[in-house]
């Protein structure tokens, strides 16, 4: 959790930059909205709340994180953190996250790997039901294979 000392700090790097002002209480907030609001507005303070501890916060910070800084959290104890690095991650770094316990997780690197890599996930019945469908997607559309 980010202290009331940080806070203050941030408010006064708000201060100094002209960002906007409501940044900090929009952080403050525990409401997706108003958070993802202050991120939008500021993606640099991101980087301040890769590691709070209300998952929310952590899940919006790193979709405005560099890609450099996503590895990282790769073992975030929140799946919707995971889920968000799922697909924010290159495809080359999706290999952790291939075995995830989330099924969610599971089913966005599946959606985002090439037909090659799918393999390694045959077993999973949640791939399956992700293969199933773009078979059935495929079929509606009139693609092929």
């Amino acid at each position: 959790m980010i202290s009331p000392q940080r806070i203050d700090q941030i408010a006064g790097l708000v201060q100094a930059h002209g960002l906007h002002e409501s940044a900090v209480t929009d952080l403050r907030a525990m409401s997706g909205r108003q958070i993802e609001r202050s991120f939008r507005v500021n993606p640099g303070l991101a980087e301040d709340y890769a590691g709070d501890v209300f998952w929310e916060r952590r899940a919006i910070a790193a979709r405005y994180l560099p890609q450099r800084r996503l590895l990282a959290m790769i073992d975030d104890a929140d799946e919707v953190v995971r889920r968000v690095l799922a697909y924010r991650l290159p495809v080359e770094e999706l290999g952790p996250l291939m075995s995830d316990p989330d099924r969610e997780v599971r089913i966005t690197v599946a959606d985002r790997l090439v037909p090659e890599q799918r393999e390694r996930l045959s077993e999973d019945p949640d791939f399956r039901e992700v293969a199933r469908r773009g078979l059935e997607k495929d079929e509606v559309f009139g693609r092929s294979r």
